[in-house]
């Protein structure tokens, strides 16, 4: 006996077999290939959704090295600039053992200064020269203009920065030792020409960095009117190169949270 079925259109009793209803005269398999139509259409529309979940999910991870350089930097900056003041204070004060002190002479005695100058200044050109291509692209898409060149002497001053340290570090008199004083007033004019600039963009992270390269400046002009120009005071001169390195922490920190900020657009 032949098996049978209803029609889904009629409601008759047709052959399992049929093709078309005997009824109605509707045919059968276009139901099939439109279920099959809908059924694809679902899958693509699932493909497309998966793809572009996975791209959202691996955005962050792509932007995490990027955040862990950035990061390893500013640690560099903070620990470079900790041992340089030890080294500073190791000298002034060979003799002083005792207490928190003679644990800062003992961390100077230990620790190289080129150590010290080599952490602070990688530290500090990687992150002014990524501020710099940052900040460069941030007034690009705002302002949709190129007027942006002044930042190339943001990366001078990074360069000089380390390049200085190193000099004075193995070049206490001589010609090298003045080489070094007359780039660290060039880097100084540099800075102070940042300063402004930077200060006056509407951003605040930007902003901030400019104000921190002026403080900066204006540190090293006191330091030199007070304690080279009027008199030497060992004192004083330990207390400018501790709020010397606080500012220049705080300029590199400022431009570390404008990069961490401005990561996910890279």
């Amino acid at each position: 006996m032949n098996e049978t079925k209803k029609c889904p259109y009629c409601g008759e009793e047709i052959l399992a077999v049929a093709k078309k209803c005997k009824h109605c005269g509707e045919w059968l398999e276009e139901i099939e290939p439109e279920k099959k139509k809908i059924s694809d259409k679902g899958t693509v529309q699932l493909t497309l959704q998966e793809s572009y979940s996975s791209k959202i999910e691996t955005k962050p991870a792509e932007n995490e090295g990027y955040k862990s350089n950035v990061t390893l930097a500013l640690g560099a900056v903070v620990l470079g600039s900790i041992l340089s003041f030890a080294n500073d204070f190791a000298q002034l004060y060979p003799s002083d053992t005792g207490g928190f002190f003679g644990q800062i002479v003992a961390l100077g005695l230990i620790s190289p200064s080129w150590i010290a100058v080599l952490l602070d200044g990688c530290g500090s050109t990687f992150l002014l020269w990524r501020a710099a291509d940052s900040i460069r692209n941030h007034i690009i898409t705002e302002r949709q203009d190129d007027d942006a060149s002044y930042l190339l002497l943001l990366k001078a001053v990074s360069i000089l920065y380390c390049l200085n340290g190193l000099i004075f570090c193995f070049a206490e008199e001589g010609l090298f030792y003045w080489i070094a004083i007359v780039l660290t007033i060039i880097m100084v004019l540099l800075m102070t020409i940042n300063g402004f600039l930077l200060k006056k963009e509407k951003n605040p992270l930007i902003a901030s960095i400019g104000g921190a390269l002026l403080v900066n400046v204006l540190i090293f002009i006191f330091m030199i009117k007070f304690l080279f120009i009027t008199n030497y005071n060992s004192s004083f001169y330990l207390c400018f190169l501790f709020l010397e390195n606080v500012a220049w922490i705080c300029t590199m920190t400022a431009a570390f949270l404008f990069l961490q900020k401005n990561s996910s657009t890279k």
